[in-house]
């Protein structure tokens, strides 16, 4: 009964097995002629820590399926730190792959890989093994060979590093960052230093210091404008812009209008309002602001020579308009000192109204001549010895 029972326990063992398709594992599977698959190692012999570069190359049919044994974490005793994906190629009735990557190994002595096996899954559903040959590395301690750990003392002295001392790079951000806070304060310094200069009163000898007059200030700012050599250095733009802006002061010094901030637009219609100049005069004005506004904004090229002869033109012309400004002015003056002489005296020695006549604004900066001429011609017949 006994041995019914243990025959048929062992048939239904057997059953299950091949029911459930357990196969014997690879380690039991005869290698196949038709795999080829080598592991090879770049080093025999290394010092602990140092990485151990390795091959992987193998070959099959191009039927069924390779399975390539997974480079993960260890191959026996040697650590994984990296590996690079297979590169596979076909030729006519095979494939083949190539995949690397580094080992390392902490420990001293002799070390063996063990046998990876790579694997070909038929199309017949069966599973052919090629192993690849095992690997001995010997791995060699930093300790010198003849280190006595009985003295420890000397045995110290004698220790090695175990890697050289690697340079960091250094992070340069907070350095950026200082040297962007120190010159934001330094701007904000000085535009507050600047501010504050703006703002402060005129000295009393900034207060009593003379003026000058207007074709005076036009050939001082002429000479230093010259002395920048912007005309040497090729910088037109700049110096038709410091040339407009001399005319436009001598235009508010001579003829009292508004120029300085005005548009070319906004200083033409303001012509007619100076009787002292000719039409010559406001078509060669109208000329130069025209070109002016040209270089600047229109970038409209000019060279040396047009810049020098522009220049000339424009201190002849302030010459001219000056000399003619003096003679008009001069003119009134006589002319009211007619008009008062001829005013019949009133009682009292004061001459109609209430004895002083205002005098006609000239609205330029003459000078002190014409000014005097003026007063002259304000004070009455009575008044004068």
């Amino acid at each position: 009964m006994r041995a019914v029972l243990r025959v048929t326990a062992f048939c239904l063992g057997l059953f299950c097995l091949l029911s459930l398709g357990i196969r014997p594992s690879a380690a039991d599977r005869v290698p196949s002629a038709e795999l080829r698959f080598v592991l090879d190692f770049a080093a025999d012999s290394v010092t602990v820590g140092d990485p151990i570069l390795f091959r992987a190359s193998g070959a099959g049919p191009l039927t069924g399926t390779l399975v390539l044994p997974e480079f993960v974490d260890s191959i026996g005793p040697f650590s994984i730190l990296d590996t690079t994906p297979a590169v596979w190629t076909e030729e006519t009735d095979r494939r083949e792959f190539v995949q690397e990557g580094r080992l390392v190994l902490f420990e001293t002595g002799l070390h063996e890989s063990p046998r990876v096996p790579l694997l070909w899954a038929r199309e017949d559903a069966d599973t052919a093994v090629a192993y690849a040959s095992t690997q001995s590395v010997f791995v060699r301690s930093l300790l010198p060979e003849t280190l006595d750990l009985s003295e420890p003392q000397a045995a110290l002295a004698e220790l090695r590093e175990v890697k050289s001392v690697v340079a960091l790079e250094r992070d340069w951000t907070w350095a950026w960052i200082a040297a962007g806070a120190l010159l934001a304060l330094a701007l904000m310094l000085w535009i507050w230093r600047r501010r504050r200069r703006i703002d402060e009163p005129l000295s009393l000898e900034e207060r009593t210091k003379p003026l000058l007059a207007p074709d005076a200030a036009f050939l001082q700012g002429l000479r230093q404008l010259e002395e920048r050599e912007f005309l040497a250095n090729g910088e037109l733009k700049n110096y038709y812009a410091g040339l407009s802006l001399l005319l436009r002061g001598y235009l508010e010094g001579r003829f009292s209008l508004f120029a300085v901030e005005a548009t070319r637009a906004e200083i033409l219609p303001q012509l007619g309002e100076a009787p002292r100049l000719s039409d010559e005069d406001r078509e060669q004005l109208a000329g130069w602001l025209l070109e002016s506004d040209l270089v600047k904004f229109a970038k409209m090229n000019r060279g040396l020579a047009d810049a020098k002869a522009q220049t000339d033109s424009m201190r002849d012309w302030v010459e001219k308009t000056t000399t003619s400004a003096r003679k008009w002015a001069a003119e009134e003056a006589a002319r009211a000192l007619q008009i008062a002489s001829e005013t019949p005296p009133r009682e009292g020695g004061a001459t109609e109204g209430t004895g002083y006549r205002q005098a006609r604004p000239i609205g330029e900066g003459d000078d002190s001549q014409v000014s005097t001429a003026e007063r002259i011609a304000d004070v009455p017949e009575g008044g004068r010895s």
